[in-house]
């Protein structure tokens, strides 16, 4: 699972994003009890910084591989920048060892997708107060 990040992914106001973080921490713990003790070391959440790396949460920082992208944002990706293909090649490919896991297991990730819906903004007010930074001076403006 794919989470591009900004600094306003995680809000009180605009939960969209928030929601569906938690909802993916949801799945990868039922997901990661699927898998032998060996591969549960390693998350199914990739985070993407495309901005603000100084505003991700700590707790994200601390427990994920996420890959910092905003150094690639005032780029022109459609000329061939190496190291832009290499991020996302290394990206691919560890989505790719994921599935490769369950499918070898004969799981199945979508059985339940059409069943799945979002947690509501009660189930995550709790956890999104403590993921939430406090706001920089210039956002409080």
């Amino acid at each position: 699972m794919i989470a591009l990040f900004t600094p306003v992914y995680f809000n009180e106001q605009h939960t969209t994003c928030a929601r569906e973080y938690f909802a993916m921490q949801q799945l990868e713990q039922k997901r990661l009890q699927t898998l032998p003790i060996s591969d549960r070391s390693k998350g199914l959440i990739i985070p993407i910084v495309l901005r603000g790396e100084e505003r991700l949460p700590a707790e994200i920082k601390a427990t994920r591989q996420y890959y910092n992208f905003e150094k690639y944002a005032l780029c022109d990706l459609r000329r061939n920048n190496k190291a832009y293909r290499t991020e996302l090649v290394k990206i691919a490919q560890y989505v790719f060892e994921r599935y490769q896991a369950f499918y070898h297991l004969g799981i199945d990730l979508c059985k339940d997708c059409l069943k799945f819906k979002l947690p509501t903004n009660e189930e995550i007010k709790p956890w999104l107060r403590g993921v939430i930074s406090p706001p920089l001076y210039f956002e409080r403006m």
